[in-house]
């Protein structure tokens, strides 16, 4: 749906129907889990009818039911935030608890690694915003 709702991409189709699709493929999907819900045509219908895209909120309506879609997938849900910004989150922070008020951005690298490689650590550090192996940088593609 992304793909084809204003990318510089010459695609086909109609970002409506993969939007559409992708909500009713998310929902069926859930039944493959043991004691997942099976969910009916009729609900299936309602949420769609509930959730039509708005103009101008392409992006974010399609990212945030991706979101939604990618509840049993973390580390691509938490991928595809990184990437598209979407949905808006905001970070959770308990005074004492963590000496960060923002959401990570990406994993540090394994002590292993720093051990192991650290020439070539070293320099990705150096490239990094920031120069410093800090969960707060972004990675090269992250540019939300």
């Amino acid at each position: 749906a992304e793909a084809c709702s204003g990318w510089s991409l010459t695609l086909t189709g109609d970002f409506m129907a993969h939007y559409n699709r992708g909500i009713e493929a998310a929902m069926k999907q859930l039944a493959i889990y043991s004691g997942g819900p099976q969910i009916g045509d009729t609900e299936i219908n309602k949420y769609k009818t509930d959730n039509v895209i708005a103009p101008g909120q392409e992006l974010a309506m399609i990212n945030h039911q991706l979101w939604v879609a990618l509840f049993m997938n973390g580390p691509e849900a938490y991928a595809n935030w990184r990437r598209s910004g979407f949905p808006v989150l905001t970070p959770g922070y308990k005074p004492g608890y963590s000496s960060i008020n923002s959401i990570p951005r990406r994993f540090g690298y394994p002590l292993s690694e720093k051990e192991q490689n650290a020439d070539n650590y070293n320099k990705a550090v150096q490239a990094m915003d920031g120069k410093t192996d800090d969960w707060t940088g972004r990675v090269w593609w992250d540019k939300q």
